[in-house]
């Protein structure tokens, strides 16, 4: 090994708990250690802990605090909404029908493909991004008809970074619902988006919103699902009473209080967090663009978040150029972390016109506020002296 130094650009995948989180979380994990169901004194502390969450995350998502439901995650999150939909409405209708983008989150995709496609009464759409990484929001339009029940757009992509017009579409949607008895719902896995992006659900248009900690330099398991009062799912966790009866499990009091220092920090600084983030893609892109050698961007250069890059190096696999990397102590994906197991090329570049050897050449690379301008300037470097040797032993040159 030739580790020099440790440089963490995977923060798609995950970002490292903020210190303030890590504090706050100690406080209920040795001290308030209670139950927040417990009747006594110190569960109730606990569920205060719990309720004041859910204040500070209603203020990031400008939602009211008793339409934020907190689960293990954006997994469990996203299953609830197409499950739990289908679930409420199965016997209402005759047909129902659910509009996806091809490349939503394995969480969405995997959820429409082995769950609601077995059901005998359920039809589903998936609308395609442009060259850009852009579901449009006329074809979302084009995609609904008189069955519709769900659209599910996530508001940033989590492998290529690219930014949807959720608020386009809940425009759309809210003037064909004007017309419509059954309602059109909006569904929007906004897990990669909260550091940067407004969440402003009302702006939005959405009826659902899904946020995971874990992303926004919080603790793991736990996130939440925003759903729009008087819209009604069936629970997918049944048990206890928790969530309004919505959402069963004991309720994870330290996960949930880091939670919401997390969402205080982005509440604090979000500006500050932009533009370090820009700042340190300008700096990738000069650097890049001087010293490595055929390369492209995969995915819309500006409607993108301004911590991910995705690029894809002719000549070359991803996977090889992880592992170099690793050596040197430095942390990229080949993409979505969540799909890291499967070796064929990416359904994400695959679903904007990337050529299968030229997915399978692609690295992600994401950035946070711990990144500094060192980090880049040897990233780069050991990048372009790996490709320069990996290339020189290709049997594709």
């Amino acid at each position: 090994m030739n580790k020099q130094k440790y440089v963490y650009l995977d923060h798609a995948a995950t970002t490292p708990p903020a210190p303030q989180v890590v504090e706050e979380m100690n406080k209920y994990l040795f001290e308030n250690y209670a139950n927040a169901n417990s009747l006594h004194s110190r569960g109730q502390a606990a569920k205060d802990v719990v309720e004041k969450a859910r204040t500070t995350i209603a203020d990031l998502l400008n939602s009211k605090a008793k339409e934020l439901f907190f689960t293990s995650g954006a997994t469990e999150s996203n299953n609830w909404v197409l499950k739990g939909l289908f679930e409420q409405l199965k016997k209402s209708k005759e047909k129902l029908h659910f509009v996806i983008s091809t490349f939503e989150h394995p969480a969405v995709k995997e959820v429409a493909h082995k769950f609601l496609v077995e059901q005998d009464n359920v039809e589903i759409t998936y609308v395609d991004p442009d060259e850009n990484g852009i579901v449009s929001a006329e074809k979302i339009k084009a995609a609904v008809n008189e069955n519709t029940v769900l659209v599910s757009l996530m508001y940033a992509n989590n492998e290529i970074g690219t930014i949807q017009p959720i608020a386009e579409v809940g425009e759309i949607l809210k003037n064909l619902n004007e017309n419509r008895q059954n309602k059109i719902l909006f569904h929007t896995d906004a897990t990669q988006a909260a550091v940067y992006l407004d969440l402003d659900v009302n702006k939005l248009g959405v009826d659902f919103l899904t946020l995971s900690a874990h992303k926004i330099y919080g603790p793991k398991g736990v996130g939440l699902l925003y759903f729009r009062e008087g819209v009604k799912i069936k629970p997918l966790l049944l048990g206890g009473h928790q969530e309004d009866g919505k959402r069963a499990g004991t309720y994870n009091v330290p996960a949930i209080a880091g939670f919401a220092k997390a969402v205080e920090i982005i509440l604090e600084q979000q500006d500050q967090d932009i533009e370090h983030a820009l700042l340190i893609k300008n700096l990738l892109l000069k650097e890049l663009k001087a010293k490595l050698k055929d390369f492209v961007i995969n995915g819309d250069l500006e409607k993108r978040l301004m911590n991910n890059l995705n690029i894809s190096i002719n000549k070359v696999e991803g996977e090889s150029v992880l592992f170099h990397l690793d050596d040197y102590g430095i942390a990229i994906s080949t993409g979505s972390a969540c799909a890291s197991g499967d070796l064929g090329p990416s359904p994400v570049l695959a679903a904007i016109g990337v050529k299968a050897e030229d997915s399978h050449g692609s690295i992600r690379i994401t950035w946070g506020r711990d990144t500094n301008k060192e980090d880049i300037i040897f990233f780069v470097d050991k990048l372009v002296d790996i490709v320069e040797k990996l290339r020189k032993m290709s049997p594709l040159k």
